[in-house]
């Protein structure tokens, strides 16, 4: 179960990643976030926050909700990730974009941050 669960945080935190390649504009100082919840074998909960992300509606209500809609997953669009995570990792990508991942349930929230940053970069 835990290979599934890490199966999917790798897929909706690449997807968050990929899109931050996209230079055509950038959000304002303003925090962005994306709600994910996700269910395959167990439940996912993470949320991603950044307040230099490229595109980041488009992101989270297009691009990453294509993604989870397949693992019966929802996303929701907001200016800041709920208070109650269970681990909260922080990353920059190669491009320099700097954001948070909140993870809220607990099989994710057992395994390290720079195990889980090693699969999403």
């Amino acid at each position: 179960m835990k290979k599934v669960a890490l199966g999917a945080v790798i897929a909706i935190s690449a997807m968050f990643v990929a899109c931050g390649d996209d230079s055509s504009s950038t959000s304002s100082s303003a925090v962005n976030s994306c709600d994910v919840n996700a269910v395959m074998a167990v439940p996912v909960h993470v949320c991603i926050e950044s307040s230099n992300m490229p595109n980041p509606e488009i992101m989270c209500k297009e691009a990453l909700a294509a993604k989870v809609a397949s693992m019966d997953g929802t996303t929701a669009f907001g200016s800041g990730c709920a208070a109650g995570a269970k681990k909260t990792c922080p990353i920059t990508t190669t491009d320099g974009v700097q954001m948070n991942v909140y993870v809220y349930d607990a099989v994710l929230s057992a395994q390290d941050c720079d195990y889980l940053m090693t699969l999403i970069q």
